[in-house]
């Protein structure tokens, strides 16, 4: 079994993919591979083709050879322990930070936070008068067909999503993360900068993305990642403006309404502290939220309904935690830390407790992980 790492940082920093066996028994990582060094690997994820993972590279960088952003179909060859590079594409958008493949695994959608930069325009304002004028990236989300092979066959849609009433000047879509709901064509995208949770589906005739709903977090709140329960219809959402953890029910139509909002730190009206990662454990009974700033990792509590409680949060002493990972086990539970260069081992107890084991690897800024 093996491990990869993708590194990221938004700046010239070594980046790259890592390869690691995977010891099951004690949860040791042994290096092997690095390369891709030059690419920003924020996300990595599996593909419903056999052996195919997924990858992007995040960034907005524009060179004179055109824009860098771009998504990765990769392969790990357990012969030689390199991970090869089968096809990239255009992501067609500043910083792509998640994909998904459909139930098909004909299909790929791929997310955009947008750029950090801006530029401006002069226009002409409704009384005639000249006044200067933001412009924005349009950060969509892409829908992609897929060829037998897993590899890239062209885009068909790109989504843009918008705010029901007239958006303010500076504000504009960052499509953070897309989830898909079990055993269905339903999607469901944290928008960080419109403050927005999206149901979406395919059209798969005319091969575009439907808006089946949207509904608002708070003003600021910045929804960033986020996971569906296994069984019950419901998708648990992180904020990185807040402190706060949604829950969403949808329906078959994919009509989302709030079903709880969870402040994870109650009695700190002033506290800074940012959303990472969010996951369940195997029983779907226990939340895992990684917090930045304070640096810990909160336990939730999930009954039967699926409502949540705050256990315990536990002191994360490696740094900002910003990846969550089970090992395949789910006895150890790993935790990347990106600009201290290093994944975190924890025991899992019976309880969902978490036991701090060791530093599991040092890497140069490992964002991202995921278990081949």
């Amino acid at each position: 079994m093996y491990v990869i790492v993708g590194n990221w940082r938004p700046d010239s920093y070594e980046k790259g993919i890592s390869v690691y066996k995977y010891e099951e028994e004690t949860g040791a990582f042994t290096f092997v591979f690095h390369g891709f060094s030059d690419t920003a690997v924020s996300f990595l994820g599996y593909g419903s083709r056999e052996n195919i993972l997924y990858a992007t590279n995040e960034t907005d960088i524009l060179t004179e050879n055109g824009f860098q952003d771009k998504i990765l179909a990769l392969r790990l060859s357990e012969e030689s322990d390199i991970i090869s590079l089968l096809d990239t594409s255009s992501s067609l958008g500043p910083n792509p930070t998640w994909i998904c493949t459909d139930e098909t695994g004909n299909y790929l959608l791929a997310t955009h936070h947008g750029g950090f930069c801006h530029t401006s325009t002069v226009v002409k304002n409704s009384a005639g008068d000249l006044c200067e004028e933001p412009v924005l990236d349009k950060a969509h989300i892409i829908l992609f067909r897929l060829k037998e092979d897993g590899t890239f066959d062209k885009p068909t849609d790109a989504f843009l999503p918008r705010l029901k009433e007239p958006s303010p000047p500076a504000k504009m879509s960052r499509t953070h993360c897309i989830f898909k709901a079990p055993c269905s064509n339903l999607f469901l995208v944290c928008d960080k900068g419109l403050d927005l949770v999206l149901s979406l589906t395919i059209d798969y005739q005319s091969e575009t993305l439907k808006l089946l709903d949207q509904i608002p977090a708070a003003s600021g709140a910045a929804p960033r990642y986020g996971t569906c329960h296994n069984v019950l219809p419901i998708f648990y959402a992180d904020m990185e403006g807040k402190t706060d953890v949604y829950s969403f029910r949808y329906d078959e139509n994919g009509r989302l309404s709030v079903l709880q909002i969870l402040n994870v730190f109650p009695g700190e009206p002033d506290c800074k502290s940012m959303a990472s990662d969010i996951i369940f454990d195997s029983s779907f009974r226990h939340l895992y939220v990684g917090f930045r700033g304070e640096n810990l990792i909160a336990i939730l509590d999930v009954d039967e309904y699926g409502v949540m409680s705050l256990n315990t949060k536990i002191k994360n002493p490696d740094g900002a935690p910003n990846i969550l990972r089970f090992s395949p086990d789910h006895r150890f539970l790993f935790v990347t830390n990106i600009f201290e260069g290093i994944i975190s081992q924890y025991k899992v107890e019976k309880d969902g407790f978490l036991t701090y084991i060791k530093q599991a690897a040092l890497d140069s800024c490992p964002a991202s992980m995921i278990f081949v």
